[in-house]
């Protein structure tokens, strides 16, 4: 009896942990709109302009969200980030995994990894080492999953989408 009580509650905390995909951070996926974010924090959103990210608390997790207009004046999300550790992706990752953790997580998955950059962009001056993962999607377009890593451990998380891959 014990020991399925045990199981249910690891059940309930794998399952209550939240998620980080290709596509989403915590529930909020790439491209929902701004007025679904609301709903979904229960708070009203001000953003200043396109490109500035815009702090969210969202299942108890603080996410930086950067949105973009679309030309009918509708705001989406263009990609999201977050240092909180209650974040993992569905392998397991999260703030504080290795780089040979990611290696491990994800090298049969079909994707671009880049170990190591020469050079550091996306405003990532917290970071020695960005590790980006990249899914194609159905248009000219590819999500990513970037890991930030600091003293090769991961200290921050970035979901975005791209027209290409580097």
């Amino acid at each position: 009896m014990k020991k399925s009580i045990t199981i249910i509650l690891l059940l309930i905390g794998l399952h209550s942990q939240a998620q980080l995909t290709f596509n989403s951070m915590n529930g909020i996926e790439l491209e929902m709109e701004l007025t679904k974010i609301e709903k979904m924090a229960g708070t009203k959103i001000i953003t200043k302009d396109d490109w500035t990210p815009v702090s969210v608390k969202i299942k108890g997790a603080e996410l930086m969200i950067i949105f973009h207009t679309w030309t009918d004046g509708t705001k989406i999300v263009y990609s999201m980030s977050s240092t909180s550790p209650q974040l993992k992706t569905d392998k397991g990752i999260g703030m504080g995994s290795s780089l040979q953790d990611i290696l491990n997580a994800y090298s049969n998955s079909g994707c671009v990894l880049i170990k190591n950059r020469n050079f550091l962009d996306d405003g990532e001056e917290n970071a020695d080492q960005l590790v980006y993962l990249y899914s194609k999607r159905s248009d000219s377009y590819y999500n990513y999953l970037c890991f930030c890593l600091m003293n090769g451990k991961v200290s921050k998380i970035i979901v975005g989408r791209t027209e290409d891959c580097l």
